[in-house]
């Protein structure tokens, strides 16, 4: 509670004395990307894929 109540002060503070506030960060370049709960390694160029059901193998 009380860095919560310190970091409320100097943003306030900060606020006061006219500082800009931070902006958003830019695009990523990380191959990283979250969807919804978890993280999924994007990565680009062709995607090849393996039919499984014309594999009737039993």
């Amino acid at each position: 509670m009380i860095a919560h109540a310190f970091l409320a002060a100097t943003a306030h503070q900060a606020r006061e004395k006219g500082v800009q506030p931070v902006g958003q960060p830019g695009p990523s370049s990380s191959q990283w990307r979250r969807f919804g709960d978890s993280w999924q390694l994007v990565v680009p160029g062709s995607r090849t894929c393996t039919d499984t059901e014309d594999d009737t193998t039993r």
